[in-house]
């Protein structure tokens, strides 16, 4: 897996979502450097993970029905919530997470796609994240 140069956005997602989660994807990549971890992952390297984790400015969390599942995915999570990396979660569905999972992501600024107009008018709000923005030109 290549590391960027920093500033340099990190997302994850699940890869049962990619159809939603590629325009949002493909968007930040043409505003911001950034890396992307599908999950699950076939044949994961947990140093180069840990050093992409580590190194972010910024992280988007996609969640769905779908991220409850993905044990690598709530560790990698877990391990960047140590981090001083700010951290967005963006809410494809309306779901309830576990317990402990929602707790780790109770202080984290919330994103609602389907709360917008169009997927067009959710991909432009979230590229143009303030949040966001302000932790790629740290």
């Amino acid at each position: 897996m290549f590391i960027p140069k920093k500033p340099y956005l990190l997302t994850f997602s699940c890869r049962a979502d990619e159809e939603r989660v590629t325009p949002y994807l493909d968007a930040l990549a043409e505003v911001y450097t950034s890396c992307a971890m599908t999950f699950p992952m076939e044949n994961p390297d947990a140093g180069t993970m840990l050093d992409l984790i580590d190194n972010a400015s910024a992280a988007i969390l996609f969640v769905s029905t779908h991220t409850e599942n993905e044990a690598l995915l709530r560790a990698a999570l877990s391990h960047l919530l140590y981090t001083d990396t700010r951290l967005l979660v963006v809410y494809l569905d309306e779901v309830e997470l576990p317990s402990g999972m929602q707790f780790q992501l109770s202080l984290c600024p919330e994103f609602f796609p389907n709360r917008h107009p169009s997927t067009a008018s959710a991909v432009k709000t979230l590229t143009e994240a303030p949040y966001i923005k302000a932790a790629m030109t740290e």
